[in-house]
């Protein structure tokens, strides 16, 4: 596949991706990840550098790369703001793909690049996040809705940062894509 040039952005297209690298075509993690669901038991070269490491999984500190929902939470970016507590923070998507199309995003990543990487303390996170974007589709008077998280490049996910996509205000079409 030939290197595509692509600017930085989020969005639910497949073919975008925040870093301009390119994708496998099997859907398979960047150079040094785990690779694609179900490759587990083979060997992984970890590097600290890559979106998809999991801190956590080593005995040292190691810089997160900024992602724009980090910009977005210190007010470095402007954003819709719909919802917001010391937990997490929920505002409009900039590229919307439904009427309704707001983000869901952690605080503090706490090494949650992508799902993948929750761990049982993140548990109460986890459902802190979906309880709040129940209220907040009540509160959009959305009697119907879809919620998705993209976990990896291969899935979608542009922003390596856990986020979770809450669309509504038409139907919904499947399978989604």
């Amino acid at each position: 596949m030939p290197e595509d040039v692509r600017q930085e952005r989020h969005s639910g297209d497949p073919k975008s991706s925040a870093y301009g690298g390119k994708m496998k075509k099997d859907g398979g993690g960047g150079k040094y990840s785990a690779g694609k669901a179900g490759d587990e038991e083979g060997y992984t070269v970890v590097d600290p550098n890559d979106p998809n490491y999991d801190s956590e999984a080593e005995n040292g500190t190691v810089e997160v790369e900024d992602t724009i929902f980090d910009k977005i939470i210190r007010g470095d970016i402007p954003s819709k703001k719909v919802y917001e507590d010391d937990v997490c923070l929920a505002f409009h998507d900039v590229a919307p793909q439904a009427p309704v199309h707001i983000l869901m995003i952690p605080k503090d990543r706490d090494g949650m690049t992508q799902l993948r990487y929750a761990k049982k303390k993140h548990e109460e996170l986890l459902g802190h996040m979906m309880l709040k974007i129940s209220q907040i589709a009540k509160e959009q008077n959305l009697a119907e809705y879809r919620l998705v998280v993209n976990d990896g490049a291969g899935a979608g996910q542009t922003v390596f940062h856990l986020h979770i996509h809450l669309l509504g205000g038409r139907e919904m079409t499947w399978p989604p894509g």
